[in-house]
């Protein structure tokens, strides 16, 4: 049995209605809340009699056993007992499985059960999952366009809208509609459910005008289906107030959310929450004086937090709402309390449902959660009316200080932290926060947080992004904040730099390239790192937790003095994936031996191994743009495999791999058990399609066969891509280097990091990886590696033997009167653990 297929608002839930006993049927509307609650204690008490005759006369594992755990878990998700329900919905699973198979329309209405009561209770890995499930069954035994198979296509759009992945919703929801206009015709009240999702999409898409229209059409259906007073068509009605916010409309926007409001308070009660979330979406309006919005949020956290529990991410939102309103009402304090409660509460609730996601679906998922930490930074980081960088002149003491600055390392890097410590076999418990960073500091470093955030002008009520940067020294108890100014300015100053890092200076005439770096450089320096340098004064070691565009960027590559750089005159710099990169996990399982891959063919044949189907197939369809990639042999890389596989001591597991036996599957099959990567090849990043983790990739062995004649048995075809590479286990990797162009870069994804092989390999597992920011000279690369290796073979750690690695070249081109542009030794950095 189904249920529901009439039921929620794509941001969150509605119950059903209390007659709706089967897929599709049709409804009185409910009078009050109290009248659905009374009829659904009664159903749930004849479903327990119904139930214990029925496992008296025909057994617990019968049929008809579980056709009444399906009825019950019905009327308990219209009491929102989602918990009570859901091991009623797995039993009844369990039975049909045993009695009808999994490709029964019996199993795949218990996929649809339990895939919506976990959406109702936030898991939408698991809701994502059954619904697929569900989906599939139906398709096949009832065809695309059955009723039963447009409820699974409808809530998959709901579940992908609900984690921001607007594509996937539009896709999945226009399928769901296509095929309920063919199958109930264009004026039937499950159209106009899909109509209402579908706006949602296309308004948050940004446009409104195609959002508006859907809504109108949906609620003139609702109206005549189920009357002006029916709960949704105050979904609609909420959803065209927000369209004619946004176009500035507020009192147009006021009358329609009054009227909602009205609707929701008759059919529920005062005391619901989808009352509260009307009241939250008046409070939004400001149109009236500060303190009547700030009471109407108040009343509706009181509401949810009876109804929902304090802990569910509807208070988050209300509270992030309140603080915002509290700070621009000069109310600081209460501001910032509110802020960080919205915080905490946000952060666990997406830990929890993004636990089982797909690496792209959690990564857009925490791009669209709720936060309070704008609110918070914006109180941190207010400088006064000049905006002028350097330490602020903030609200708060020094313990409040520390409580921002204890939210921000526990919320940063949610995705990358918590699946790359799932991947390396380590409890996820409690993120480090500020006591653990503190604790976990070297003697003589120092971490510097830069942050990007929404700096939120109290006068102008209006919000704009800046850098703020955070000094964390060991031994000191207070956190130094540091207003770094407004974040166009600063990315300007990056991409600037970048363009300049990134040229070949012996293409220019003269020492133009030079020059044209250290002005590009010094302005970046002046932006990023002078503010600080009276903090940094005497540390040895610096570690950098980047932020934004600040991702992309070697400090020490940047100019100090009239010749020199600050990886000769300042402190060792090394950067971090996630603030658990300081603490010491060394439970995690160790690799052994060595894998160098390198002087790959790019133009070879399937192997054998490949052919034979050793490696697993991917799932996902291959990325277009990639078939139109071609990899020119690399020279260089064969001298530097053999010079790296010389370097280790005699003993020492070292394979090598090259030709066409570096290849897809061989990687695959030995880099999981290995301790250190070496991989000298190509890389590329294709900003745009593929998806978040299908963009960035690495080119081995048969690349330059893509597209020609598909993929081997094996799905592999040449071409290794992030999303890929995230999905093996590397564990028991130490160190990964990635000795190819650009190796660094991808989407960068603010309180994430850079998406694309920096992040592939920390997902993956990966403890530690060397990558590349710009394009590299092979013979200065093989030059930094040598470098590089012997210092670490010699006892050094990673940040030290990077340093080192960069200095010498530096020493010798100087030396020999050449030139020091970084090009040649700076664009290698070494990102995560620092041991």
């Amino acid at each position: 049995m189904l249920f529901l297929c009439l039921g929620l608002e794509a941001s969150g839930r509605e119950p059903p209605r209390v007659t709706e006993s089967t897929l599709g049927s049709r409804a009185a509307p409910v009078s009050t809340d109290a009248a659905v609650r009374q009829a659904l204690r009664e159903t749930v008490r004849k479903l327990e009699r119904d139930l214990s005759a029925a496992e008296r006369l025909h057994g617990p594992e019968h049929p008809e056993t579980a056709r009444i755990l399906a009825e019950s878990v019905q009327a308990l998700w219209g009491l929102e007992e989602y918990a009570v329900a859901r091991p009623l919905a797995e039993r009844a699973l369990s039975i049909r499985l045993k009695a009808f198979g999994p490709q029964s329309h019996e199993a795949a209405s218990s996929f649809y059960q339990i895939a919506e009561l976990r959406r109702a209770t936030g898991d939408y890995a698991g809701a994502l999952r059954f619904h697929r499930r569900a989906l599939a069954v139906w398709e096949a035994i009832l065809g695309p366009q059955s009723f039963e198979a447009a409820c699974a296509l409808h809530y998959l759009g709901v579940v992908r809208l609900a984690i921001g992945d607007l594509p996937g919703a539009r896709g999945y929801l226009e399928k769901a509609l296509a095929a309920r206009e063919t199958t109930l015709g264009r004026e039937h009240e499950l159209v106009a459910t899909t109509l209402s999702a579908l706006a949602e999409v296309r308004a948050r898409e940004g446009d409104g005008a195609v959002a508006a229209l859907l809504l109108e059409r949906a609620q003139s259906i609702w109206e005549k289906a189920l009357g002006p007073m029916h709960p949704f068509v105050a979904r609609t009605l909420t959803g065209r107030a927000r369209l004619l916010l946004d176009a500035g409309d507020a009192r147009g926007a006021g009358r329609l959310l009054d009227r909602a409001l009205d609707i929701r308070t008759r059919v529920f009660g005062p005391d619901h929450y989808l009352v509260a979330r009307s009241l939250a979406d008046i409070a939004h309006l400001e149109a009236g004086p500060a303190g009547e919005s700030e009471a109407l949020y108040l009343r509706a956290l009181d509401i949810q937090r009876r109804s929902l529990g304090s802990a569910h991410p509807e208070v988050a939102a209300t509270l992030a709402a309140l603080a915002r309103l509290q700070w621009e009402s000069g109310k600081p304090g209460p501001a910032l309390d509110n802020a960080l409660e919205a915080e905490a509460i946000a952060r666990e609730s997406f830990r929890r449902s993004a636990r089982d996601l797909a690496d792209d679906e959690a990564l857009r998922f925490e791009a669209n959660r709720t936060s309070g930490l704008d609110v918070a930074l914006s109180i941190l980081g207010e400088a006064g009316p000049d905006r002028a960088p350097g330490p602020p002149r903030s609200h708060v003491g020094s313990q409040a200080v520390g409580k921002i600055v204890d939210q921000v390392l526990r919320s940063r890097a949610l995705v990358f932290g918590d699946l790359a410590n799932a991947r390396r076999k380590l409890q996820p418990g409690d993120r480090p926060g500020l006591r653990e960073v503190f604790a976990s500091l070297p003697a003589g470093s120092l971490l510097i947080v830069y942050v990007r955030y929404e700096r939120i002008d109290r006068s102008a009520r209006q919000s704009t992004p800046e850098y703020l940067a955070v000094v964390l020294k060991s031994r000191l108890e207070t956190p130094l904040p540091v207003a770094l100014g407004p974040a166009a300015r600063i990315d300007a100053l990056v991409a600037a730099w970048r363009d300049e890092a990134s040229r070949d200076p012996r293409l220019r005439q003269g020492d133009t390239g030079d020059h044209a770096y250290r002005s590009a450089g010094n302005r970046l320096r002046a932006a990023l790192w002078d503010p600080l340098s009276p903090l940094v004064a005497g540390a040895r070691r610096v570690f950098i937790l980047p932020d934004g565009a600040i991702n992309l960027v070697s400090l020490a590559t940047l100019p100090a003095g009239d010749d020199g750089f600050l990886i000769e005159d300042g402190p060792a710099f090394h950067y971090l994936a996630a603030p658990a990169d300081l603490v010491d996990r060394g439970s995690a399982v160790r690799g052994d031996g060595v894998l160098v891959m390198g002087g790959v063919d790019f133009d070879a044949s399937p192997s054998a191994s490949a052919r034979r189907g050793t490696g697993p197939r991917d799932e996902a369809p291959p990325c277009p743009d990639i078939a139109d990639l071609r990899f020119a042999p690399l020279a260089g890389s064969s001298a530097e495999v053999d010079e790296v596989e010389s370097l280790w001591p005699r003993g020492t597991d070292v394979l090598r791999l090259t030709g066409a036996d570096a290849d897809e599957s061989a990687f695959k099959k030995h880099a999981p058990s290995r301790r250190i990567l070496h991989l000298a090849t190509h890389a590329y990043y294709l900003p745009g399609r593929c998806g978040l983790t299908g963009r960035s990739g690495l080119a081995l062995a048969g690349a330059n066969g893509h597209g020609d004649t598909g993929e081997t048995e094996s799905g592999e075809d040449g071409i290794l891509t992030a999303e890929e590479i995230a999905s093996l286990d590397l564990s028991g990797v130490e160190l990964a280097v990635l000795s190819a162009c650009d190796t660094g870069v991808g989407q960068v994804m603010d309180g994430e990091g850079v998406v694309g092989l920096r992040g592939a390999f920390n997902l993956a597992g990966a403890r530690t990886l060397i990558a590349s920011l710009w394009p590299v000279d092979d013979g200065a690369a093989r030059i930094w590696m040598r470098g590089f290796y012997k210092k670490r073979l010699s006892g050094l750690a990673t940040v030290e033997a990077a340093r080192e690695a960069g200095r010498e070249i530096l020493r010798s081109e100087r030396a020999q009167g050449r030139s020091t542009h970084p090009y040649f030794w700076g664009s290698f950095v070494a990102a995560g653990d620092w041991r």
